[in-house]
């Protein structure tokens, strides 16, 4: 049977960039009128100002969620976002996201996706994937596509939705342990690494092998992963919670196999066991 060839559709690529260019002012009149409403000045204050207001804590399920370490996943409002971004949309999404609050230009988002195009055609592209990437965020609650907003000629995240991602709580819960176990509360450190430690699915937007910008974050943090295991191994080892000491051990041979320290922890450990051949096996 002959295959029928489907011919496109006459102007359907201008008229869909009319329409992401439609959405694009729509938006930026909205952005306006949010700017007035906080009560004026530049975008850049408006955001300094929003970002430092105080207010009531936001409850957990009113967030936006955000997954970077391993496969990325995303949540508004408790509503997991189930359809699969196509791969640019997902892309910017996940660099806004990893720049936290700060203001992305839209040169820096040309550069990252079309470095080799034209700046007009680079520019269409963009306004057609923002598009995209607004309408599945609309899918996911009222007013979703405004977490990302346009502003001076560039993007950011809306600085009045509280945003949780899994990086920044991992940070914050690996601080948390090294001030206490500093301070000699070892209970209270151990709890915050074994926090942070169950964080940490996999490396750091490891859907994004090859993308330039996550190479020394992904390092970075699979560096502080790695001492975060060593922490946990080392304050067991102290409880002496020998078996505990292993398996955090374990995990840490697991992302270095020549790691020293975590052969000191396991002969230590069988040592600390009377699992005197096993020790003399890791040796």
């Amino acid at each position: 049977m002959a295959m029928q060839v489907i011919e496109p559709v006459p102007g359907i690529g201008s008229s869909l960039e009319a329409a992401a260019e439609e959405y694009e002012r729509m938006s930026a009149s909205l952005n306006a009128l949010l700017e007035e409403l906080a009560g004026g000045g530049s975008g850049t204050h408006l955001v300094r100002r929003l970002d430092r207001s105080t207010g009531p804590s936001v409850p957990a399920d009113e967030r936006v969620k955000a997954r970077l370490f391993g496969s990325f996943g995303l949540s508004y409002c408790g509503v997991e976002l189930e359809s699969v971004l196509p791969g640019q949309a997902a892309t910017i999404l996940k660099y806004v996201l990893s720049q936290g609050r700060r203001h992305i230009p839209k040169d820096t988002l040309l550069e990252l996706l079309w470095p080799e195009a034209e700046p007009d055609i680079a520019s269409r592209r963009l306004r057609v994937v923002i598009h995209t990437l607004r309408r599945h965020l609309a899918a996911l609650r009222p007013g979703g596509e405004n977490l990302l907003l346009t502003l001076d000629n560039g993007y950011l995240l809306n600085p009045r939705v509280d945003i949780w991602t899994d990086v920044d709580e991992f940070e914050r819960r690996r601080a948390n342990g090294w001030r206490m176990h500093r301070a000699g509360l070892l209970e209270g450190a151990y709890q915050e690494f074994e926090q942070a430690e169950a964080l940490y699915r996999g490396d750091y937007v490891e859907d994004e092998p090859y993308a330039e910008w996550t190479f020394l974050r992904r390092e970075t943090l699979r560096d502080s992963y790695m001492s975060v295991l060593s922490m946990l191994a080392q304050i067991s080892l102290e409880w002496e919670d020998y078996t505990g000491a292993i398996i955090w051990a374990q995990k840490l041979l697991a992302q270095d196999s020549c790691n020293e320290d975590a052969y000191r922890l396991l002969i230590a450990s069988h040592i600390g066991l009377g699992q005197h051949n096993r020790a003399a096996h890791w040796y």
